[in-house]
């Protein structure tokens, strides 16, 4: 399964790194985005299963033109990363929650934008 997944389209650009903890259950999911003029660092708390299975999702979107890929955290924060295929015009409708902590602030950033499949990541 892919460590580091990367979509970049004209409006929207996603980076997804995965740092894996020796428990082999959890892993830290570093999340940069930009969309549109809105850019967002996040670190999202999910289990190993949840993100092959997004990351899975994601590949049968790109294969089949169409599906829907969820990952989100069960606690915390309830960060949400979703994307959802149109059928009709093979474009991926992402949408998001992220919250990003530095120096003791916590920012919110709800993120909502469209773009052709074609930018999905091969499998």
């Amino acid at each position: 399964m892919k460590d580091n997944v990367n979509i970049d389209s004209q409006s929207f650009q996603l980076t997804l790194q995965v740092e894996r903890f020796d428990n082999d259950i959890q892993e830290l999911l570093h999340v940069n985005i930009i969309s549109d003029m809105v850019s967002a660092k996040a670190e999202m708390d999910v289990s190993i299963k949840d993100y092959e299975k997004f990351v899975g999702s994601i590949q049968e979107m790109h294969q089949n033109l169409r599906g829907e890929a969820i990952l989100a955290e069960p606690y915390g924060d309830k960060q949400f990363l979703k994307f959802t295929m149109d059928n009709h015009t093979g474009h991926i409708c992402v949408k998001g929650e992220l919250a990003s902590r530095f120096n003791g602030h916590i920012q919110y950033v709800s993120i909502e934008n469209e773009f052709d499949q074609s930018s999905l990541m091969e499998p």
